[in-house]
């Protein structure tokens, strides 16, 4: 029950930061922290480093110091589905596409709007969850929604909630993995 706590605390927590931000500094504050949770993730599968002060493995110029890497060895070891790999290859094409801005991009821009719902597409049946849970705060309080009828959250609500969720469920992971055992 604890864990889920610290879950869920870590969700809502996600949430509120990613909602104050513009698209860009959420998608690179959503991502960092993804990228966080998924090297505590590989951490507590792997063995304790002989010299923890010295353990140098996670840091930027190193083979685990970038997203991309973290991403793949935390699929080819089992500790993410392939949905869950998928999902993170596209945030994390997503962020470097807001982080090395080229030409003005938004929600809008088609590249970014086809890797969206390319994101969507694989988490479908969550999303269609939080959708239902919506659809019935909205129904709930009719009263105070301008038009409910018409009502639908905003594309940036989405993708955010969506980052949180994949953040959230690293964390959860991490607390359910098995570490190596020294041979």
């Amino acid at each position: 029950m604890e864990q889920r706590e610290v879950t869920a605390s870590t969700f809502k927590e996600l949430v509120e930061e990613l909602n104050k931000e513009s698209v860009r500094g959420a998608m690179l504050l959503g991502t960092s922290w993804i990228e966080d949770q998924l090297t505590e993730l590989l951490k507590a599968k792997f063995l304790t480093p002989i010299n923890p002060k010295q353990d140098s493995l996670f840091d930027r110029s190193r083979p685990l110091g970038d997203l991309g890497p973290k991403i793949d060895l935390a699929y080819r070891i089992g500790l993410i589905r392939k949905e869950t790999y998928e999902s993170l290859r596209i945030i994390r094409t997503l962020r470097n596409d807001f982080a090395h801005l080229k030409a003005p991009i938004s929600l809008d821009t088609q590249s970014v709007k086809d890797r969206i719902k390319h994101l969507y597409e694989l988490n479908e049946e969550l999303l269609k969850s939080v959708d239902e849970v919506v659809d019935r705060v909205v129904e709930n309080h009719r009263n105070l929604v301008i038009d409910p009828d018409s009502y639908s959250l905003p594309e940036s609500f989405r993708l955010n909630f969506l980052i949180a969720l994949v953040s959230a469920g690293l964390t959860y992971a991490t607390t359910q993995v098995s570490r190596v055992e020294q041979l």
